[in-house]
């Protein structure tokens, strides 16, 4: 199963529906494309269990933890919660957007835990495939600060898919979700 959402500053209002990983998810720039291998490999790891994948996929292309540009004028930018209030305790001024696609990324994972449960799913987080970084090696303090940014939002995106699975559907520990990112 496949529900993703990509290019869009509003994902409430994406039109996104729930379908099946297919050919062609990706055959576009603003598609990133491992959903079919992912898909293939998830279903035959579920394959005879009472479980079935789905996969959740939110995506911007060029973003970054970068702090201005057109596309995080348009977007956001992907700083969570502890990155941007450690900026803004260092005095750092923070674009109206700060933190935006991260939000976004809540949003989406948010209203995929809602549609599994109207279906009679009992969802659990897995894991989180994180495919980011090619703008913020473009500049070199960017770069030198993306493991702490990083850090911060994964260490974030647990303690907020915690509370999300918790409030929508059961307690669910996502302190050590397993977090794997993938490089080009």
């Amino acid at each position: 199963m496949y529900y993703g959402i990509t290019k869009t500053a509003d994902p409430a209002n994406a039109g996104a529906n729930w379908t099946y990983v297919r050919v062609g998810q990706g055959s576009i720039p603003t598609m990133i494309g491992p959903e079919l291998g992912f898909a293939e490999t998830m279903s035959a790891y579920y394959d005879g269990s009472d479980g079935r994948a789905a996969l959740v996929k939110y995506a911007v292309g060029s973003t970054g933890f970068v702090k201005s540009g057109a596309v995080v004028n348009t977007y956001g930018n992907w700083y969570s919660p502890t990155a941007a209030a450690k900026m803004k305790a260092a005095g750092e001024t923070l674009h109206e957007k700060t933190g935006l696609l991260y939000e976004n990324l809540l949003l989406t994972v948010r209203q995929t835990i809602s549609g599994l449960l109207e279906q009679g799913y009992e969802p659990n987080v897995k894991g989180i495939f994180w495919m980011q970084g090619c703008e913020d090696a473009k500049d070199e303090e960017l770069a030198a600060a993306y493991q702490e940014h990083l850090t911060d939002l994964i260490n974030d995106l647990r303690s907020d898919l915690t509370s999300l699975m918790t409030d929508l559907s059961h307690a669910q520990d996502g302190s050590q979700t397993p977090f794997v990112v993938g490089k080009i």
